[in-house]
């Protein structure tokens, strides 16, 4: 029984206490955060549900990454039992020496390994990926902004450097990294060609891809030297098919590479024939990067695509979507009406 003397204490949150299918998730108390110097207390008001969430929460972890990953985030069950990183919210506490925001900044930016973004309130220091959140957004387009943003940021402008009227090829561009890539290298000067399935082909179209190919229709992995950079956001692009389509000297961005293809990546770089880079790596999480993609979004060259908003209650649905690999855009949880959920004390 929690008495009302403790309410201040704790606050409600979605926990795992075991990896596993998304009914490990549930909507339950746990202690509020205290926040220290330099720190400041946010109200989430709504958080992406992401594939890195998914992956985290399953223990499926990249090739050749799991015990790595396991170490990291709890050899036989989680470490951190509650999950997420892409938030905004409002902030209601700061701490002695915060001098960056102050109390009722809406807010918005990513949490890192620290996750812990599925909650009221979450602790997050004022140096981090952090941001004021512009009108022009609501809470859940802010949140969806970031984990797909960065990502496709990070291969386009700091990988692959695209330059006006380079032609990029975007392969999976439906979801949370391919939507943002696809606005991301149009706003650098690109070129693009989108890859998605039938059923997105009217929404892709709408994001100002210079042409969109469906992939049930065209299989674009034969065509010849067509394009300076290739950005494979799912994962069936192969290194005979880059020789094929990429020019001589071009780039291909592996979003989605385990250890194995990582390593294969440097060889074949080493290896070309076309003298063709491909390039992976993990993207950083940066007020500066956060705040770049702010812009765009002021300036009508980014907006976040946000298929579907759960109320923070059906997490195990928004889970169960993302799990079956064929989301579109990214996927919200809204925490507005947190107070007449019903909550599973038990955990």
């Amino acid at each position: 029984m929690i008495i009302a003397s403790e309410l201040k204490s704790i606050m409600k949150a979605i926990t795992y206490h075991h990896y596993g299918p998304p009914a490990v998730l549930h909507l339950t108390t746990v202690p509020k955060p205290k926040i220290k110097s330099g720190e400041v207390l946010v109200k989430v008001r709504a958080v992406a549900v992401t594939a890195a969430d998914s992956r985290l929460r399953g223990a499926r972890f990249p090739a050749g990454f799991n015990l790595i990953a396991r170490l990291i985030f709890g050899i036989t069950a989680p470490r951190q039992q509650i999950l997420g990183s892409s938030f905004s919210g409002e902030v209601v506490a700061v701490g002695e020496k915060v001098s960056k925001f102050a109390v009722g900044d809406a807010v918005f930016g990513m949490k890192g390994f620290s996750l812990g973004a599925y909650a009221e309130f979450l602790k997050i220091s004022q140096d981090q990926a952090m941001v004021k959140k512009p009108q022009s957004l609501s809470h859940p387009q802010a949140a969806a902004l970031t984990f797909g943003g960065t990502t496709a940021l990070f291969f386009l402008r700091d990988l692959a450097q695209v330059k006006y009227g380079q032609r990029v090829l975007v392969n999976g561009a439906s979801g949370a990294v391919g939507s943002s890539a696809v606005q991301i290298a149009k706003a650098l000067g690109g070129v693009v060609t989108a890859v998605c399935g039938p059923k997105n082909l009217q929404l892709v179209a709408s994001l100002g891809v210079d042409q969109v190919l469906d992939y049930t229709q065209v299989d674009v992995r034969q065509q010849s030297s067509q394009y300076d950079v290739v950005l494979d956001a799912v994962g069936n692009v192969t290194f005979a098919d880059c020789e094929r389509i990429i020019k001589p000297n071009g780039k291909c961005l592996l979003v989605v590479a385990g250890l194995p293809k990582m390593l294969q990546a440097v060889i074949h770089t080493h290896r070309s024939p076309k003298g063709i880079s491909y390039l992976t790596g993990t993207a950083s999480e940066t007020k500066k990067d956060i705040q770049f993609l702010t812009d765009l979004c002021a300036q009508g060259k980014l907006d976040p695509v946000l298929s579907k908003v759960f109320p923070f209650d059906q997490v195990v649905e928004a889970h169960q979507l993302v799990d079956t690999g064929h989301k579109v855009g990214n996927i919200v949880l809204d925490l507005d009406g947190l107070g007449e959920m019903k909550v599973d004390f038990k955990g």
